[in-house]
């Protein structure tokens, strides 16, 4: 990641450093924390955007992010530390992960003409199917919360430069005691070329959608080809509902059949025939 110009300043127990990324709902900093005998531990803080902190419903959804996201403890998930207020900004401050996303690592590898080794596309998948089990998993004092992240793409996956790969994001995650979720009716969350089909069509959705998203992650980190991607909106949809999809074998011809029935069963669009959890 790099870090912006951006003057250093007081929030609340932080101290932001470097403004990383702003965008969406909104803005993100390199930060430091200065505990007792000066310990300081370098953190990444998520400070909603001030025009946005207005709008209860938006801050419903952020915070949600948060109550779902900081239970949870899992090397392939990205770490919430602390969440809250200041000034009328809300804010969480989570784990800092120096990387790339998987959207920028395929990018380099097929810009280069250097398709990403089929090793390293099975631990990163083998990773993230670990740490959405145990999200799909969670449950809190014995009750399920049924959690499903709804918006797994390239760019919600983080492969740090240590070999760590992280889940990110849980903003539009579903889950038992979602806040937001009871205010909304026929809402598609989530990214359309990386939508299931029954996320589309504004279904009931449960842990095996995020299967089908992960399967598309996993057709493009192998191809370096966008499955569903079309040049409008309603033409992406009708991929993601009809379009052929063709065996990864076929555009690169070195992979082993073995992949294309684990990328074919990713992406069954009956959901009863998908992997029915990641941990399969």
């Amino acid at each position: 990641m790099s870090a912006s110009e951006f003057s250093p300043a007081p929030f609340g127990r932080y101290y932001l450093r470097s403004l990383l990324a702003e965008g969406g709902m909104a803005e993100i900093f390199i930060a430091e924390h200065v505990g007792a005998e000066d310990v300081s531990k370098i953190l990444a803080v998520k400070r909603m955007l001030p025009h946005l902190c207005r709008q209860p419903a938006l801050v419903t959804m952020f915070l949600d992010e948060a109550r779902i996201a900081s239970r949870f403890s899992h090397p392939n998930i990205v770490s919430i530390f602390d969440f809250g207020e200041v000034g009328g900004r809300y804010y969480l401050a989570m784990e800092f992960l120096v990387g790339d996303t998987l959207t920028t690592v395929i990018k380099k590898a097929y810009g280069s003409d250097r398709p990403m080794p089929v090793p390293i596309v099975l631990a990163v998948m083998a990773a993230v199917c670990d740490g959405l089990h145990y999200a799909h998993s969670f449950a809190d004092n014995g009750v399920a919360l049924n959690v499903v992240h709804r918006d797994i793409s390239p760019s919600n996956i983080m492969l740090t430069y240590q070999g760590g790969v992280k889940v990110v994001d849980f903003g539009v995650a579903r889950a038992l005691d979602r806040r937001q979720e009871a205010t909304e009716t026929g809402v598609v969350k989530g990214k359309w070329p990386y939508c299931s089909p029954e996320q589309l069509q504004a279904g009931e959705v449960d842990r095996r959608s995020d299967i089908f998203s992960l399967g598309v992650v996993f057709f493009e980190a192998l191809t370096g080809r966008r499955l569903f991607k079309r040049d409008t909106d309603l033409l992406t949809c009708m991929a993601v509902l009809n379009a052929p999809i063709p065996k990864v074998s076929e555009l690169r011809g070195s992979l082993s059949p073995d992949l294309d029935r684990v990328v074919a069963k990713a992406l069954e669009r009956n959901v009863d025939r998908r992997y029915q959890t990641c941990q399969e």
